[in-house]
């Protein structure tokens, strides 16, 4: 297969004009700095244009939330690889194709690949070799619930604190190079040391049971708990789900099963969970929903029944629905996560949560009825609205209906008018009236998954580096979530790197560059004065969300967690709330 130096598909991205290339599929206005029109992807029926355009080089679609450059326009909408819309793309600014020699073409870089699964699977072994001369870890897996038939099946090992990796692939003639390309050995001032020590091992195979990579957990309770090793050329996270490669045998008759951590795969598939799988650290993403497509129409999402774990599926849910999948729901108790639970109750216990899972759809309106008073006819109109909504987003009309009689009979609501609204939400009945008068483009309102306080100071760093350094300046650090957290991680090493354009470094980024099309939407005029008190508010937020939870931990009289640590983490929040709106 022909690769593309970096360089190249900077510049191939900086020759092609997307809007020339978008109006091929989709009539375009221009709006103020953007282009607005209908969105082109066939799986996205719309009437009102929700689709935005930036010369610089992004696309977004408010309405089905998928962007990025243009190539990933083109090759969603050609159906294309990455290295075909490349070639798609040069062709058409006449850029004569420059593949990448210094490697020697794609069997040396075969080859490399080959090294580095090697040096992976050397390193699983040197880790399972410490752990079964550690003491203290196998204690902690065994107090855990993990014992050796788990520890065998899934190879976990343990890093040393004081290293020794580094030494134990050299005398096994790996090269320095090598190593640091798998990314398990890191050089600094011409010292190179260990990437994972002191932390339980957990190896990451790919579906044809390569080792790619490896997540890292501690014992203790410092920071960061857990580790995975960055991404390289084997290695990509967000296109990786844990276990798939022993999962997917199962999967033709069972539906797969997503959780959230390393050791809610192992304990459930301990317990004769097959199906079990989970992403890598990274929130439930439209790659991995193509990887499931591939193996499996049905999925169960398992998660806390926290607030977090709510959002997480009712996100993830979105996605994997997008992708035609069938897809339900599954919230353990507040206390509990898949791993504690199985633990605690057994497998059967499981299995029969697992036969209570409601579908999303159902799973969405129950939500909107919690939030909502019924017997309030404001509230009442509202979560119509919204139910509508979600339910309009269900491919299949034929269940229109039925949640129409649903809606209907919970609501006292005539049947007629909920049905009318789900036909007008599902783009059946004229556009809005407002946008139809006003030809102006939709409220920009990016995403509900994240705060509009987030993006907005995610906006304002992107925008130059002196804003990055008046944020960290601030005592401002990683307290975004999900996505943008990775994405705010990617910038803080570009801007150690002395990148001068984030935008446009950002657009070339294969993984991020829908979260950065998001950014381009929203707008970020905040003074320099004032960023401290939004760095203040961001870690307020970040308190205020763990103190919620706390509440209701202690709240929960069925909660084994120890009240005491509880009270203690709550007065401890509290404090640094005061000190911080002190401050503010």
């Amino acid at each position: 297969m022909p690769y593309f130096t970096q360089e190249f598909i900077n510049k191939v991205i900086d020759s092609s004009d997307i809007v020339r290339i978008v109006s091929r599929h989709t009539t375009l206005t221009r709006k103020g700095q953007r282009y607005w029109g209908l969105c082109p992807f066939p799986d996205h029926n719309e009437k009102t244009p929700s689709f935005s355009v930036k010369p610089e080089g992004v696309y977004y679609c408010f309405g089905c939330e998928k962007g990025g450059n243009v190539v990933n326009f083109v090759m969603e909408m050609n159906r294309l690889t990455f290295t075909e819309a490349i070639e798609f793309l040069a062709n058409e600014a006449n850029i004569p194709l420059e593949y990448d020699t210094s490697r020697g073409g794609s069997q040396e870089r075969h080859s490399s690949k080959k090294t580095i699964y090697e040096i992976n699977r050397n390193a699983a072994n040197y880790y399972y070799t410490n752990l079964m001369k550690t003491p203290a870890a196998l204690k902690y897996l065994s107090e855990r619930g993990i014992g050796a038939s788990a520890v065998k099946t899934f190879g976990l090992g343990y890093s040393l604190p004081e290293g020794g990796l580094y030494a134990h692939l050299r005398d096994k003639g790996f090269r320095k190079e090598d190593m640091l390309e798998a990314s398990l050995v890191r050089e600094n001032s011409g010292r190179v040391y260990d990437y994972f020590r002191g932390r339980i091992m957990y190896p990451i195979l790919d579906v044809n049971n390569n080792i790619v990579g490896f997540g890292g957990r501690v014992m203790d309770k410092s920071e960061p708990k857990y580790l995975n090793s960055p991404e390289n050329s084997v290695f990509y996270k967000r296109s990786m789900l844990y276990n798939l490669n022993r999962a997917k045998s199962a999967l033709s008759s069972n539906p797969m099963i997503i959780v959230e951590g390393y050791m809610d795969v192992i304990s459930l598939y301990d317990k004769g969970i097959k199906t079990v799988c989970a992403t890598l650290g990274t929130a439930l993403g439209e790659k991995h929903a193509s990887i499931i497509k591939r193996y499996t129409d049905n999925v169960i999402l398992c998660y806390d029944g926290d607030s977090p774990g709510k959002k997480a599926a009712l996100r993830g849910s979105s996605i994997l629905e997008n992708e035609g999948l069938n897809v339900k729901v599954l919230l353990l108790p507040d206390d509990h996560d898949p791993d504690s639970y199985i633990r605690a109750y057994g497998t059967k216990a499981f299995i029969d949560r697992v036969a209570e899972a409601k579908y999303a759809t159902d799973f969405k309106l129950d939500e909107l009825f919690l939030k909502y008073d019924v017997s309030d006819v404001n509230d009442r109109a509202r979560l119509l609205s919204e139910a509508a909504e979600t339910v309009s987003q269900v491919r299949d009309e034929v269940k229109w209906d039925y949640y129409a009689q649903q809606l209907s009979q919970r609501t006292d609501t005539p049947l007629s008018t909920v049905r009318n609204l789900i036909y007008t939400k599902g783009g059946r009945s004229t556009a809005s009236p407002e946008n139809l008068a006003s030809g102006s483009a939709p409220k920009e309102n990016p995403s509900p998954a994240y705060s509009a306080k987030e993006l907005t100071m995610l906006r304002y760093i992107m925008d130059s580096r002196d804003n990055y350094l008046r944020f960290t300046e601030a005592g401002g650090a990683n307290f975004f979530t999900g996505e943008m957290a990775d994405l705010y991680e990617e910038m803080e090493k570009l801007y150690a790197q002395g990148c001068v354009d984030m935008e446009k470094e950002l657009i070339y980024n294969t993984e991020l560059v829908r979260q950065a099309a998001l950014l381009s939407t929203v707008e970020a005029d905040i003074p320099a004065g004032d960023v401290p008190r939004y760095v203040n508010s961001l870690l307020a937020d970040m308190y205020g969300e763990k103190l919620r939870q706390i509440k209701k931990q202690i709240d929960d009289v069925n909660s084994t967690k120890d009240k005491t640590v509880l009270i203690q983490e709550q007065r401890y929040l509290k404090q640094k709330l005061i000190e911080l709106k002190s401050g503010v």
